[in-house]
């Protein structure tokens, strides 16, 4: 949906809601930790997901904007050095929709939907391009601001 320019969202104020330290219980074992960063008028971040204490996969990245300051843009490296890219926008003040590409790929492999539900909380629903080029199904995680 394009937005007119008197209902043109400020991206740049909209991605420091994320600032901070969050945590997310993905299930009985296992906890994600993000921890959101400022730095030259961006973000980098760190997001660890740890089985019983101990971390069994991390994710490294930058959170920033395009160069007309309409997108959001996110580059992360992942375990094994795998790059993803991620692009999208706040829809709203409360909702943030992107999608992932690996390397050279003509299609997203990842699609997110972030949702800020108050100061202290967001939601982040994803699903996954299959290795047969189906998506899987949403799944979806609550993250509290730890601080």
């Amino acid at each position: 949906m394009a937005q007119s320019a008197e209902e043109e969202l400020e991206q740049a104020e909209l991605i420091k809601q994320f600032n901070g330290t969050w945590e997310a219980k993905i299930s009985d074992d296992i906890t994600a930790f993000m921890e959101v960063v400022p730095i030259a008028g961006g973000n980098t971040f760190i997001n660890e997901f740890k089985n019983s204490g101990e971390t069994t996969y991390e994710v490294r990245g930058l959170l920033g904007l395009s160069q007309d300051g309409q997108t959001v843009v996110s580059h992360m490296i992942q375990q094994g050095g795998v790059i993803v890219s991620l692009y999208g926008r706040f829809v709203s003040e409360s909702l943030l929709v992107r999608e992932g590409f690996i390397d050279n790929a003509e299609y997203p492999v990842v699609m997110q939907e972030i949702e800020i539900l108050s100061p202290e909380s967001f939601s982040l629903r994803q699903k996954n391009r299959n290795a047969d080029l189906t998506w899987s199904e949403w799944s979806e995680d609550t993250y509290q601001r730890v601080k």
